[in-house]
C-alpha cells in the first residue's frame, strides 16, 4: 500500500505541539516526532521519495484492490 502512513500521537505538550511516532506502511520506516513540523518533514521526505520512484518508472504505484 504506497503511501500510507500510521500516526501515533503519544501527547500534546502544553503549547498544543504533537509529539509521537509516524511509520510508513509499506516500508515500515518509522520516525518519532517532537513537533508537527518534524511529522511534516518525514512525510515530505517519504512522498518526494515515492514520487521518484514513480517519476523513474521503476516501481510504479500498484492497486491492491480487486
Amino acid at each position: 500500500m504506497r503511501g500510507a502512513f500510521v500516526i501515533q500521537v503519544r501527547k500534546v505538550a502544553p503549547n498544543n505541539r504533537l509529539e509521537g511516532v509516524v511509520e510508513e506502511v509499506d516500508t515500515g520506516k518509522q520516525a518519532t516526532f517532537s513537533s508537527e513540523n518534524e511529522l511534516l518533514e518525514f512525510l515530505r521526505e517519504r512522498l518526494a521519495q515515492l514520487s521518484g520512484q514513480f517519476k523513474d518508472g521503476t516501481n510504479g504505484p500498484k492497486d491492491d484492490r480487486r
